[in-house]
């Protein structure tokens, strides 16, 4: 069974995710696993939860991203951090 992170997000963060996620050079399955698995937003956050192997993939596409656009710095910052909680 694979080991499952959930990425709270605030909704803005949220948004910026699918700013990356939703490029042509993002890979299909993981642009799937965040519109599939995404829940309403419930008291201002949405979850994520996805195998851990995708949200790591997931946070090196965001810091991809905020090497030619910084203001990705911040949600590459929040993913990882959540990422190094959930061990």
């Amino acid at each position: 069974m694979q080991e499952l992170v959930t990425f709270r997000l605030t909704v803005e963060q949220f948004r910026r995710l699918l700013e990356v996620v939703l490029v042509q050079s993002a890979p299909d399955h993981l642009t799937n696993l965040v519109l599939l698995k995404c829940t309403r937003p419930h008291g201002g956050v949405i979850s994520v939860p996805i195998p851990r192997a995708a949200a790591q993939d997931i946070c090196q596409l965001v810091f991809d991203a905020a090497a030619t656009d910084p203001t990705f710095v911040e949600l590459g910052n929040a993913l990882r951090d959540q990422l190094s909680d959930a061990w």
